[in-house]
């Protein structure tokens, strides 16, 4: 995969701000706001569950 430094930096992130090891203002001071604003996407997409993808492919079928 091509990343870009943020989409990288987002990545690696991801799992210790999921976790709560670092707060969003610490990251948003040593990365940047579009690194932050890449792992609230992250957020929303697992928000997403499997189930509800399945029951989408199921409707389409």
């Amino acid at each position: 995969l091509s990343m870009d430094i943020d989409t990288l930096r987002a990545a690696l992130l991801f799992p210790l701000a999921d976790a709560n090891v670092v707060s969003e203002d610490v990251l948003r001071e040593s990365v940047g706001k579009s690194v932050v604003n890449l792992i609230h996407g992250v957020r929303d997409m697992a928000a997403v569950s499997p189930a509800s993808v399945s029951s989408s492919r199921a409707l389409a079928t």
